[in-house]
């Protein structure tokens, strides 16, 4: 097990103990020795093996080909003991869960309670220990959120003050979890050795949508959560705006009450009342139509703003160190999101590093200095830099305290790419089960995003996101869909889902 008693399923040459998840062919009439049956790794590039299986085990399994977790004598070995059935090929239930498990989203066992050491709910009175500011109380805005109808971890909230016909106070409003969960509380340690949120869409009928939360879903799904009706702590982002203008920007701690946790589809279905005047300023605004696009682009206005403070706050930092006036800039820097050029997966940088200022350009979204803030419930990026705007970030060695050097940083970018990949087979596999009844027809449109090339396809459940990456298709296609459209070009596709290698593919 891992130092925060994950067990290690990532792959065999990066396992604490020799345990890897693979596809076991029963089907297959070979055995090799006694009961050694024929499998292969996931996730491997093929890599085959042999499995050894009791009788009884052979038995019941029939000729079905299974999911399983193998143990191995060591990294090298090319045979290993069945420790447990997973389920069958071609079920969902049982292919999430391998994926889980190979991916070190499960098993997920959260700090006991007793040892959280929560702060106490809305303490304005802590405001000037530490470099804090007061906290306000504007729970006379009408605030709302805007989710999908599975949502149940509310991180953001809007709000808009009308004043006349042509001026506008739009809040965006993102639960204080820095509040509440300190950097000496086990919940900040296990949130970054998580690092983000799971979750999976489901295919409909009995397989619906779910998630294993960052942290404990007592806290993300209710005392932190942004629930219609609740008082809550949030950190808000007040944009002046008159006409289509913004005029200024300012921030503040707040206490706020979420008044409407409403949909996408009924946020983009309103006539009239704040839903709709809302939306009709921020499609002003953004350019955008889509209320997706509308929330994304409230969300990277909060994160542009406060990826700047962290980067201002960070050449403070270094300033004062080097007047000798203050601590060691590595204790109070950010995390930048940074992609310096298209085709590259962006990933986190620190603010400040080696006694430099680190400029963090991220190229699919034009700017500079953009940093995650926005999630605080679900991203240990949002949680940290929520403490280091507020000064009370508190670094320590090994796996406590936040991430402040070179090699803790390695190892959280690390673990975040292996949840973005968990994420996208996810999707994928998830589309491959729709259709792998009846092919289905769709548009999409090609867009450059953070992990590359991606399809934006639009299906009855909505739009998917699907990256361009051959791993996810039954045959490579990256080659084949960058002569059928660059950056923004609408191409018309057929989905269909293929069993190969053990895993459900998507075919286009």
């Amino acid at each position: 097990e891992g130092p925060h008693g994950q067990a290690a399923h990532a792959g065999l040459s990066e396992m604490v103990r020799a345990e890897a998840i693979v596809v076991v062919r029963f089907d297959d009439r070979n055995r090799y020795g006694i009961n050694g049956i024929p499998g292969s790794l996931l996730f491997s590039g093929g890599r085959k093996c042999v499995v050894r299986c009791k009788d009884k085990t052979i038995e019941a399994a029939g000729k079905r080909n299974r999911f399983a977790k193998v143990e191995f004598d060591d990294e090298d070995s090319p045979e290993g003991r069945l420790m447990e059935l997973l389920g069958n090929v071609g079920d969902y239930a049982a292919e999430l869960h391998a994926y889980q498990l190979h991916f070190v989203i499960k098993p997920c066992h959260y700090p006991q309670a007793a040892s959280w050491a929560l702060l106490p709910d809305d303490l304005p009175s802590e405001a000037g220990a530490g470099g804090a500011e007061a906290r306000l109380d504007r729970t006379d805005l009408h605030v709302f959120s805007v989710d999908n109808e599975s949502t149940r971890d509310i991180d953001d909230a809007l709000s808009f003050e009308f004043d006349g016909a042509a001026g506008c106070t739009i809040g965006i409003h993102v639960a204080d979890v820095a509040s509440r969960i300190p950097c000496t509380s086990p919940l900040f340690a296990w949130a970054r050795a998580r690092a983000s949120s799971a979750y999976h869409g489901g295919i409909g009928g009995e397989s619906e949508s779910g998630s294993v939360p960052m942290l404990p879903p007592a806290l993300a799904h209710d005392e932190l959560s942004l629930n219609q009706g609740e008082r809550r702590n949030t950190l808000s982002l007040f944009l002046r705006v008159e006409g289509t203008r913004i005029t200024s920007r300012s921030h503040a701690r707040t206490v706020t009450i979420n008044r409407d946790a409403t949909t996408y589809a009924k946020f983009g279905a309103a006539t009239a009342g704040p839903l709709a005047r809302g939306r009709e300023l921020l499609r002003a605004l953004s350019g955008q139509s889509e209320a997706e696009e509308l929330i994304a682009w409230s969300m990277i206005e909060y994160n542009s703003y406060f990826g700047d403070a962290l980067a201002c706050a960070a050449e403070t930092a270094l300033a004062a160190a080097s007047a000798g006036l203050g601590r060691d800039a590595a204790l109070a820097v950010g995390l930048l999101r940074a992609q310096p050029k298209e085709g590259v997966s962006a990933s986190y940088v620190l603010a400040a590093q080696d006694g430099q200022a680190v400029s963090a350009v991220h190229v699919s979204l034009g700017l500079l200095n953009y940093a995650h803030c926005s999630s605080p419930i679900r991203r240990y990026s949002d949680l940290h830099n929520q403490h280091v705007l507020f000064a009370t970030m508190v670094l320590g060695s090994g796996a406590e305290g936040g991430v402040g050097d070179a090699e803790a940083l390695e190892t959280f970018n690390a673990r975040m790419s292996r949840v973005a990949h968990y994420h996208a087979m996810v999707t994928c596999t998830e589309l491959a089960y729709r259709c792998r009844e009846t092919p289905m027809l769709s548009s999409g449109r090609v867009e450059l995003g953070e992990d590359g090339k991606c399809i934006c396809v639009h299906t009855e459940r909505g739009r998917v996101r699907v990256p361009l990456d051959d791993s996810y298709f039954v045959e490579p296609l990256a080659a084949l869909l960058g002569r059928a459209a660059g950056a923004g070009g609408e191409i018309a596709i057929e989905l269909c889902g293929v069993l190969k290698s053990g895993r459900t593919k998507l075919g286009l």
